[in-house]
């Protein structure tokens, strides 16, 4: 009756409610799902059979790893994947692929832990507000790329302004291709000089700038680009109000010579509007088949750098044109997908407030953070042995040992499931935090211990000697708190996330498990 007695009190129940939703939060996997490819390269033997998101579960007979990825093969590879079992004969070469250990869990693992790439950019001459612009930006252009698990940090130095980034799970090549570009996005539709003039929303208007030099007209910027020609500017980067990713306005195509891609915009009324004034005047010409076209493409231009060509339908001719699309073409999918992606992720991310220079690249292995993380268990494991083992040798009561073995390994789930829940990475200094939560609950134990037993040689009962060991325990909580507080207020770097995971653990410690400990002992001494 005792045992039914203890299994109702209301502080066992919680607890026990707490660890199963941590346990859920978690949803621990236990088999082995592989790897998740990140990035192919153009000449591997995978190219156009698998892409970034696939699985390789098996390479041979041996569980898929980061290791096995970077291991030269020669003759047949027999990959077992997400699209079947695979064959390649190779010759004393890589499959040319990277990738990241399949999740097991729902934890998020920070670059330290799971790998990845940490960069550091200089801005030109940035202010404060401008670096908040750019971070911004970059975070709107990673995460449409793809890359989530991004950590965007300011420095500031002797003057200057620096950004670190850190992408977990990401190439050196897929950030170069993402940093690189400032984002200045424009659309330009040549016209023809005939007599020193051109035409446009049924005007003429006198051309007599140099080459190279712009002017205004109508409300729109031309530019002369030599003697025949001017480029009239029909859209900026501003005039792109929303990227269309859905499956109406999006595709992917295979072609003859490999795949044609494309997606569409949504245009301003201002871009519309320039659209038909310049396209009024342009002759019509008939292009494959019954298929009509104005005479003049629209280009669209990159940071400068021309990025495609494309013929304009001759039933747009002077319409207010809102939702072009944007098109190109690659010889394999993997290239087509990815400048697709890339192309996306800027137009939708604006372009960047000023240029920037890429400092410092480092990439971080995966396998040393799960190294550490591996060592980081059995070394907890082992602390809370050693511990466990002092306790029996000072109380001599081995029945107070397995509750305390329990209640530590319960708090690190708890802690572990919170972090879930509030989305919060796991990184070293995280894990820091859950040991030192650790740590302070043992010691919060050890009082309940030695009030509940060895105050028995005082006159006070069993309940007055849990008081006093609670009391003890609230204020080292409640000081605990007060030193992490301005580490997570002011955010210090990673120290941040050290501050939440300890607070996490307290808390945790002195509203759930403490109390449950404390029922717990003073069922055994009853």
């Amino acid at each position: 009756m005792k045992i039914k007695k203890l299994f109702t009190d209301f502080r066992i129940i919680l607890w026990l409610i707490v660890i199963v939703m941590a346990i859920v939060a978690i949803n621990p996997k236990f088999s082995n799902r592989g790897i998740v490819i990140t990035s192919i390269n153009a000449s591997s033997p995978l190219n156009d059979v698998l892409v970034p998101g696939d699985e390789i579960y098996k390479i041979n007979d041996d569980l898929a790893s980061t290791s096995l990825l970077e291991r030269r093969y020669s003759g047949e590879v027999r990959l077992k994947t997400s699209k079947g079992v695979l064959f390649y004969q190779l010759n004393n070469s890589t499959l040319g692929i990277t990738g990241v250990q399949a999740e097991r869990s729902n934890l998020h693992f920070g670059l330290d832990i799971r790998g990845g790439i940490r960069a550091i950019i200089e801005p030109e001459n940035a202010t404060e507000e401008m670096v908040q612009s750019i971070i911004t930006t970059m975070q709107t252009r990673i995460n449409v790329y793809g890359l989530k698990e991004s950590l965007f940090r300011p420095i500031w130095s002797e003057g200057k302004a620096y950004i670190q980034i850190e992408i977990a799970g990401g190439t050196k090549e897929e950030l170069m291709k993402l940093l690189e570009h400032q984002g200045k996005f424009e659309a330009y539709i040549p016209l023809k000089i005939k007599d020193g003039k051109i035409e446009f929303n049924n005007k003429k208007i006198d051309v007599s700038v140099d080459i190279n030099k712009t002017f205004e007209a109508d409300g729109i910027t031309f530019r002369r680009v030599n003697d025949s020609y001017v480029e009239a500017l029909v859209y900026t980067g501003k005039d792109i109000q929303m990227v269309y990713l859905d499956p109406q306005h999006s595709w992917f195509r295979p072609t003859e010579n490999g795949y044609s891609w494309g997606f569409q915009v949504l245009i301003s009324n201002d871009g519309a509007e320039r659209f038909k004034k310049i396209t009024m005047n342009i002759p019509v010409r008939t292009g494959i088949g019954t298929e009509k076209y104005l005479e003049e493409p629209i280009k669209l231009y990159l940071d400068g750098k021309l990025t495609e060509k494309l013929s304009i339908g001759a039933g747009l001719k002077g319409q207010l044109y809102t939702t072009p699309a944007i098109t190109g073409g690659a010889k394999t999918k993997n290239e087509g997908m990815e400048e697709k992606r890339r192309l996306q992720s800027i137009l939708r991310s604006g372009s960047l407030p000023t240029k920037i220079k890429v400092v410092q690249m480092d990439e971080i292995s995966p396998r040393l953070g799960a190294r550490f993380l591996s060592s980081a268990m059995f070394a907890g494991l082992a602390a809370i042995l050693t511990v466990s083992l002092i306790v029996f040798i000072r109380y001599r009561k081995p029945r107070m040992v397995i509750p305390m073995i329990l209640v530590s390994l319960s708090e690190v789930v708890i802690i572990l499931g919170a972090s879930v829940l509030i989305g919060w990475t796991i990184d070293l200094a995280a894990i820091a935090g859950v040991v030192a939560a650790v740590g302070t609950g043992v010691d919060s134990q050890i009082m309940i211990l030695d009030e509940s037993i060895m105050g028995k040689k005082q006159e006070w009962s069993l309940k007055e000697r849990l008081k006093r060991a609670f009391f003890m325990i609230f204020g080292a909580a409640g000081t605990t708190i007060g030193a992490m507080f301005p580490l997570l207020v002011l955010g210090f770097g990673m120290l941040r996330g050290f501050a939440i995971t300890t607070m996490i653990g307290v808390l945790t410690g002195v509203l759930i498990t403490r109390p449950a400990f404390g029922r717990i002992v003073e069922y055994l001494l009853e």
